[in-house]
């Protein structure tokens, strides 16, 4: 296997080494940068997860609810033996550590809505550690990662093929020699036709501490680029000479507590197609329950959590006459150059 250059999420950027800012295209020696980077995001959206459910509107709502409903009987026998508003406040003041058992009851509270939402978001936790799996990477990647990390600079004509085909497929963009966000693709050839041509964003992710600059859009925009580039390809395959008016759909999911993914593809004229309640695309739906009570998909239809669809659809031209496809050759091909500073 060709030397990996390592990512360690938990440690800050040598600040050492030269601050340079360049774009890359994946390479072998960046696999498992890349494949770290993937991971970190479906760690970030556990976080994300966890205070969306504890700080939802529906569960705040349901510890008012507890809240009310317990103070009322607590204080119940205080109102029936109460002639004025003035007697029954001297009452409860004078006999106020009565009420010390709503801590219980808010922490038991506390502790199903936390319970609930650690279930729920350790789905995340888990895609994170099965990335490995061959059915995931082949669902992220569209090919064999760990075949491209062992590929050498003395290539035979058959490698080299298999790295051409796959290798700018994924961008990464790198700050002081250390690899901090990706974006991946993956053509859907079995659902594209002449006429339309499908492509997915299967993994976009920045680091956390870099998320406050613009790297998101930056990544979408070199996904859109590069998704004309690939509908070239499977035009020029298919031999087919006139693509003016074709469709090019590029796909991609965001959850729908993400909302500074959200933001971003809205910004960037994404639409949304559809919703679905099962949040592991790397799996079939299931019938799992919570604590064997209550389905998953319940849990995440009363918590508004689901896996959104967007899709943005570019109409191509001809070669000679689209302008993407020219910007993307002089963006895409141009490998590890340092990207400007965007405004």
């Amino acid at each position: 296997m060709v030397k990996q250059k390592k990512v360690d999420l938990n440690e800050p950027i040598d600040e050492k080494a030269k601050p340079t800012l360049s774009k890359s295209e994946l390479k072998p020696e960046l696999s498992e940068a890349a494949l770290t980077l993937h991971g970190d995001y479906y760690r970030q959206l556990q976080s994300k997860c966890n205070r969306y459910i504890f700080w939802h509107t529906r569960s705040i709502g349901l510890m008012m609810v507890i809240l009310v409903c317990y103070l009322s009987y607590l204080m119940y026998d205080y109102v029936i033996i109460s002639d004025s508003i003035r007697e029954f406040t001297k009452l409860v003041l004078n006999n106020k550590f009565d009420f010390i058992n709503i801590f219980p009851c808010l922490i038991l509270t506390f502790s199903c809505i936390g319970t609930a939402g650690y279930f729920i978001s350790d789905e995340f936790r888990g895609i994170s550690d099965d990335l490995l799996k061959p059915n995931y990477i082949e669902e992220i990647f569209g090919f064999d990662l760990k075949k491209y990390s062992k590929l050498t600079n003395a290539k035979t004509p058959k490698e080299t093929k298999f790295k051409l085909t796959n290798s700018k497929n994924s961008q990464l963009i790198i700050y002081r020699d250390s690899p901090i966000a990706v974006v991946t693709l993956k053509p859907l050839i079995e659902n594209s036709t002449e006429s339309n041509f499908f492509i997915k964003i299967t993994g976009l992710n920045v680091r956390k501490v870099f998320q406050k600059v613009d790297f998101d859009t930056l990544l979408i925009e070199t996904a859109i680029l590069r998704s004309r580039e690939l509908f070239q390809e499977y035009v020029d395959g298919k031999k087919i000479k006139d693509v003016d008016g074709c469709k090019i759909n590029i796909l991609i999911d965001a959850y729908s507590f993400d909302t500074d993914l959200i933001k971003t593809l809205t910004k960037n004229s994404f639409g949304l197609i559809k919703k679905d309640y099962n949040l592991n695309f790397f799996q079939a739906n299931n019938d799992d329950k919570l604590l064997k009570l209550v389905s998953y998909k319940s849990v995440h239809q009363f918590f508004e959590i689901s896996k959104n669809t967007y899709g943005l659809t570019l109409l191509a031209k001809n070669e000679d006459q689209d302008l993407i496809l020219k910007t993307s050759k002089n963006y895409l091909n141009n490998d590890d150059q340092s990207t400007k500073k965007r405004r």
